[in-house]
């Protein structure tokens, strides 16, 4: 399945997403702040996100002030694709100093699966 830009609010709702691994992007106000992947399920990740969850690595920069202007586009996958999608979202959008939120490029050089956004 795949979302395009949906409200980060949204992306945690679990009546409008089944909690399933993927690969996300994150945006505020229209720039990519960070990709990443969600082996625990990308909307129970949206959930910290959003509820501004202490442990969720994004706590300094996401907060009250701008989490509703934060959209989110994502892809699910199997847990096991996780990793390799998410270098392909590195690839493919720039590296760690091109998105502000971002601390980590995963490495993977498997080429098992297609990344769809």
């Amino acid at each position: 399945m795949i979302k395009t830009k949906i409200s980060l609010k949204s992306a945690a709702d679990a009546f409008t997403n089944p909690n399933t691994p993927g690969v996300y992007i994150l945006y505020l106000n229209g720039q990519i702040m960070k990709v990443g992947s969600a082996e625990i399920g990308v909307q129970k990740r949206m959930q910290q996100y959003y509820g501004l969850n202490s442990y969720c690595g994004l706590n300094q920069h996401i907060n009250e002030n701008n989490r509703d202007n934060i959209t989110v586009t994502f892809q699910t996958c199997n847990s096991d694709q996780c990793n390799e999608l998410e270098s392909k979202l590195f690839d493919k959008y720039g590296s760690v100093s091109n998105m502000p939120w971002a601390t980590r490029r995963p490495h993977s050089t498997q080429n098992t699966c297609q990344l769809l956004i």
